[in-house]
């Protein structure tokens, strides 16, 4: 997608919080994005590929579960491998409103 002001902005004014995080450095400020500029998240896509061919499984009990956990640890938190695979999915009907004319769902 293409960078604009509110992007750029929203790394500028972030940009210490930013650079703690070494992934978030390598995404969000080593390109250096500029307005118009197109942005592109590489890993984020090969997550996307990974999950639309292997479906959830590959989300909560897969690769990309482990590797969430494992940053998420490393970070000092307290998710891991299996609070994802023990995850259910409940649906339920949305909540909805209008804001300005627009229906809003949650």
């Amino acid at each position: 997608f293409p960078a604009n002001s509110m992007l750029i902005g929203m790394i500028k004014s972030n940009c210490d919080k930013l650079s703690k995080n070494p992934e978030m450095k390598r995404t969000f400020l080593d390109p250096e994005y500029k307005e118009g500029e197109t942005v592109k998240f590489k890993d984020l896509a090969r997550t996307y590929r990974a999950i639309a061919a292997g479906g959830a499984e590959v989300f909560y009990r897969g690769e990309i579960a482990k590797s969430v956990a494992g940053e998420v640890q490393r970070l000092g938190g307290w998710l891991n491998a299996d609070d994802l695979s023990g995850y259910k999915t409940v649906a339920r009907k949305p909540v909805t409103g209008t804001y300005r004319g627009n229906i809003i769902f949650s």
